[in-house]
């Protein structure tokens, strides 16, 4: 029963009754209105006649769509009979030329109308339609629907996460039911500004979801406002976030997809249906991969067959790069592993700068920004990438081609060119264990290895023979002259590695430098002194990362160099000079010290290096000589050896004092320079013996004009054998 409060009807109308199964009602001119809604119907015929198997007959020549529905179903409600859950239970819309037959089991005999508008809704699996126009011409059992609609409105949560709003040009609906049902959509395009797709689908149904048939072509698409196209009941939740979040832009020009199959079965993992789709793309962004660049100008043919997908293209940009080739495939939908190969050949800052936009480098735990790269590289490689509940982690592996690549450090002014050869690279780290280049014009081989899950996350190993003075310091031979007699080339082994360190904001990054020093001169004073043909093995470290600076220079069991670098500009604040095989400590600030002990010391050397130095304004960044001790087996002093000695020195303003203890010399000296250029040496001894001279003779090339006043005091004086007790010499 149901209850309905009329504002105003008119109408003229003719009612025959002749029982509960006999019965009919003519309206002419009839006028409705209930004050929400008023309408006109010029004619209205029902009739019910179970003796002729009628059960319900309407004729209109123009209705309310929803008042033959709910005709319709009232009738059927009060003879006991329920409304099917497949048929709408809500309408609107025009019909006009209506004409509906149900026979007395209220199945349909014919049915034939034209649709304005037509709005349908609530009816089971089906979505909510409106704005639909078309023809109906059904009868028993079969029948056709024609629809059409500039705005149609489409609400179907089944199977779109919201409603949307298509133009069907044109649609045919070939229908059939009886035992089982099928519908045939024949020729329909269905087209708004997202998308336009012309279709031919059968749905047959049967005891579970239907069976399809569908032969589609996609001839236009917009990429990035396919979101809402996805079917919600079709495809995993995981692929349809991931189509979501990646899909950004770009246009589908071509495409086509085939299903055939019960859906039962989808996605046809095991072959029980067929799916066959492709799509031609171009101009597409797509984000991939959470934390990875966007890629963008892709163009590209995607097909899908069965449960596998395969996609060939390029991509203009990613991440400042451009892949000439790329082919991504997933062998199965029911395990989604993506794998990706591609091809790209660039320029390496632009490899080095799409990688810094990756989670590759997270941690190496250093900043590739401060060294400088450039010159071509190619690489090919492949990317696998778990998808939905599949185990497993993102897995890369590939090789990258440098030809005439250059790579400089500032800090260490090391400076690479024409890099040649290959490395290899993963998600873990890269390899490149035989590249080739140049050090300063020397030829070199080169390794560079990586591994981000090791405690050292990077090393690069620089080999070859090289001149000695482009492996020294620049700083070194600026501020020592007397290392203008070193010389030669050798074989030298250079490395730089990056190792993780206790403060997550910095890695502990060194400079190692090794060699024998085959082949090298060393035109210095003695123990400092190397024939070519010696091996002195040498081990020069230097951290170019952290608060402390400590350049260390060690020849092995010989001596050790260390010095401080961490003033600006990593001028030297400190030095010291060992003669052994310790690595000493560093003064205070400001000085550099000189300690250890050597078997022998040519001292007449050294004093002449240390004038030298003095008077041309040398020393280590204006380091200021502190007071130390050497020890020596023998000293060469004023052309006589002197045994086990100890030696005191120090600098007072311009004065260089040196102190000796040992039984043939026992005193001190002191050097003065005068700012007038006239200079003095002045020595005082408790005892003294000049034994014969080392040498057999003195080259002179200084003008004894130009040589220091020379004051020595001597308390016990012996020369050549002959004890001359207190002497005193002056000479200027």
């Amino acid at each position: 029963q149901q209850d309905m409060e009329l504002a105003r009807i008119n109408s003229r109308f003719r009612w025959r009754y002749g029982g509960k199964g006999q019965w009919s009602l003519q309206l002419a001119d009839f006028l409705y209105d209930d004050s929400e809604q008023s309408w006109i119907a010029p004619r209205v015929s029902i009739e019910r006649n179970t003796g002729d198997d009628l059960g319900l007959w309407i004729s209109a020549d123009e209705l309310p769509l929803e008042v033959p529905l709910n005709v319709v179903r009232d009738v059927m409600s009060i003879y006991g009979t329920e409304w099917p859950v497949f048929l709408p239970r809500s309408a609107g819309g025009r019909v006009t030329d209506l004409e509906l037959i149900l026979n007395s089991s209220w199945r349909l005999k014919f049915a034939a109308g034209k649709l304005h508008q037509g709005i349908v809704r609530d009816w089971d699996r089906w979505p909510d339609l409106q704005g639909l126009d078309g023809s109906v011409s059904l009868r028993e059992g079969v029948g056709r629907i024609h629809l059409q609609g500039e705005r149609v409105a489409v609400d179907w949560p089944q199977m779109f996460r919201e409603p949307l709003s298509l133009s069907i040009p044109s649609c045919d609906l070939d229908l059939s039911w009886g035992a089982s049902w099928q519908v045939g959509f024949n020729t329909c395009r269905v087209e708004n500004d997202d998308i336009g797709v012309a279709a031919d689908v059968i749905i047959s149904g049967n005891e579970g979801k239907p069976a399809v048939d569908v032969n589609a072509a996609l001839y236009r698409g917009k990429i990035g406002q396919l979101g809402p196209y996805w079917p919600e009941s079709i495809m995993k939740d995981k692929i349809k976030a991931w189509l979501r979040r990646s899909l950004r832009g770009g246009d589908i020009v071509a495409g086509r997809f085939q299903i055939h199959g019960d859906m039962d079965d989808w996605p046809f993992l095991n072959g029980e249906g067929r799916f066959e789709a492709f799509a031609q793309v171009q101009g597409a962004r797509i984000n991939f991969l959470d934390g990875w660049p966007e890629a963008t100008e892709v163009d590209a043919m995607a097909r899908f067959e069965g449960a596998s997908m395969d996609i060939r293209g390029k991509v203009g940009d990613i991440g400042g790069v451009a892949v000439e080739s790329v082919d991504a495939a997933i062998g199965s939908l029911k395990s989604p592993l993506l794998e990706m190969n591609y091809r790209s050949q660039s320029e390496l800052p632009r490899f080095l700068g799409f990688l810094r936009q990756t989670p590759l480098l997270d941690n190496l735990q250093a900043d590739l920004s401060e060294f400088t790269f450039s010159g071509p590289a190619s690489t090919t490689g492949s990317l696998a990438i778990p998808l939905g509940n599949v185990a497993g982690e993102l897995a890369v592996n590939g090789n990258v081609v440098l030809d005439g690549g250059l790579f400089s450090d500032p800090v260490s002014d090391v400076t690479l060119q024409d890099i040649n050869g290959s490395l290899t690279y993963s998600e873990s780290g890269f390899s490149g264990p035989g590249l080739s280049t140049v050090f300063r014009g020397y030829p070199a081989g080169l390794s560079l290895m990586a591994d981000f899950e090791a405690d050292e996350k990077f090393r690069a190993e620089l080999e070859g023979i090289f001149g000695v003075r482009d492996v020294i310091p620049e700083f070194l031979m600026q501020d020592f002259l007397a290392l203008e007699q070193v010389g030669g080339d050798c074989g030298w082994q250079v490395s730089l590695t990056v190792s993780a360190s206790e403060d997550p904001n910095r890695s502990d990054t060194i400079l190692r430098v090794e060699s024998g020093l085959d082949g090298i001169a060393m035109d210095l004073p003695a123990p400092m002194r190397k024939k070519p043909g010696e091996r002195w093995p040498l081990v020069l470290s230097y951290p170019l990362s952290g608060p402390e600076r400590l350049l260390d220079v060690v020849f092995e069991d010989r001596a050790s160099l260390r010095f401080d670098l961490s003033g600006e500009d990593s001028s030297p604040l400190s030095a010291v000079i060992h003669l052994g095989s310790e690595l000493p400590s560093l003064p205070g600030p400001g000085y550099i010290r000189l300690q250890g002990g050597s078997e022998y010391i040519d001292l007449d050397g050294w004093i002449d290096v240390i004038i030298d130095e003095a008077i041309s304004g040398g020393g280590v960044a204006g380091l200021s000589l502190e007071g130390g001790e050497l020890d020596a087996g023998s000293v060469l002093f004023l052309d006589r050896s002197f045994e086990d000695v100890r030696l005191r020195f120090d600098v007072e303003g311009s004065d260089i004092n040196a102190g000796f203890e040992a039984e043939d010399i026992d005193g001190s000296l002191r050097f003065t320079m005068s700012d007038s250029g006239t200079n003095s040496l002045s020595a005082e001894f408790d005892r003294l013996v000049l034994g014969d001279p080392v040498s057999t003779g003195v080259d002179m090339d200084s003008d004894p004009s130009e040589l220091p006043a020379l004051h020595l005091y001597v308390r016990s004086f012996s020369y050549a054998g002959v004890e001359l007790g207190e002497t005193r010499i002056e000479a200027y």
